[in-house]
């Protein structure tokens, strides 16, 4: 599902906010985590246990979902438990989810149109991110995502990953090709064979998005190169 602003002004909303949280934070009245969904009870990567008791959406909540994430008001806490609640969903989505693709063995060209991580955070076995990228308004076209897994390091306590975007041709310049174009944001959930068998310390990504001025408006004809590594949990 794609949510989308105007690109004019939300360039700047694409400031990195890679986190290293595992574990989430339950604050009454006001949650929002990834997880599962089975029988209206929502299971947080964190072992949160939430029923839903009040469903401000069109969630289906007689559809199980292995993976979703949802906004969600806390109203109480189980009696005599720590991780059992109750709620009011307010929003949700399902993230996309697919496997990394190892460099070394891909099979066709891998794409890097721009594209950017707003956030990213391990979570029940996956690789979790929430992605930005253009397109059209209203247009068709799928635009592919993927995560590439390039390299460890040599002590292997770190592993090196970049984002592929091929836009299929729709792909923002503000000097040749401007009109209608809007930033979209989705969730993504990864499988990384990687992480479940190597403990490794830090994930270290890489993308190509738009260099930006002061105020969000992006530069014509230049595109910057983002690294960015988060430490995991000891």
């Amino acid at each position: 599902m794609k949510r989308f602003i105007r690109i004019a002004t939300a360039l700047a909303i694409a400031t990195i906010m890679l986190s290293s949280c595992l574990k989430d934070t339950v604050v009454m009245y006001n949650y929002s985590s990834m997880g599962s969904l089975k029988g209206g009870v929502f299971t947080s990567d964190d072992g949160d246990i939430i029923e839903i008791v009040e469903n401000q959406t069109n969630l289906d909540l007689a559809k199980d979902q292995s993976r979703i994430y949802v906004v969600m008001d806390i109203l109480s806490r189980v009696e005599g438990t720590e991780n059992k609640f109750t709620s009011s969903i307010k929003g949700w989505e399902i993230p996309t989810t697919k496997s990394g693709i190892d460099r070394s063995t891909a099979a066709t060209e891998l794409r890097t149109d721009p594209v950017s991580i707003h956030q990213a955070w391990l979570g029940g076995g996956y690789i979790n991110a929430l992605i930005i990228y253009p397109f059209k308004k209203d247009s068709k076209v799928e635009h592919d995502i993927n995560l590439v897994i390039d390299r460890e390091s040599a002590a292997k306590d770190t592993l090196f990953l970049s984002l592929s975007h091929d836009a299929k041709g729709e792909v923002f310049n503000i000097e040749t090709n401007n009109e209608g174009f809007v930033l979209g944001s989705s969730y993504y959930s990864f499988v990384v064979d990687q992480i479940k068998t190597t403990r490794y310390k830090y994930l270290c990504f890489e993308w190509d998005w738009y260099e930006t001025d002061d105020y969000g408006n992006p530069y014509p004809g230049h595109d910057r190169h983002y690294k960015q590594a988060i430490k995991l949990a000891e």
